[in-house]
């Protein structure tokens, strides 16, 4: 498990840590889309940058990190929340 500061160096947007929360829920692709007003083709896009930051190969795998770290996650989102 990583704390709020691990999950910051890896670097991930808003948004992506946002995706991921979602996909540690066990939403389908189009839920997220639906749920973020943002199309499919931006989500694959925002899931295929996310293996490359987070070093992970596969839907599976991000989804066992978002749920290992969803406080973490959570956190992140909070401090650049608070930022902006």
């Amino acid at each position: 498990m990583m704390n709020g500061d691990e999950i910051g160096k890896l670097n991930l947007t808003r948004r992506e840590l946002e995706v991921l929360l979602l996909l540690a829920s066990g939403l389908s692709n189009n839920e997220i889309s639906n749920n973020l007003y943002i199309s499919n083709s931006t989500l694959r896009s925002y899931l295929n940058d996310m293996y490359k930051k987070i070093s992970v190969a596969g839907r599976g795998r991000l989804i066992i990190f978002g749920n290992s770290n969803k406080d973490a996650i959570s956190e992140s989102i909070n401090k650049i929340n608070e930022n902006t």
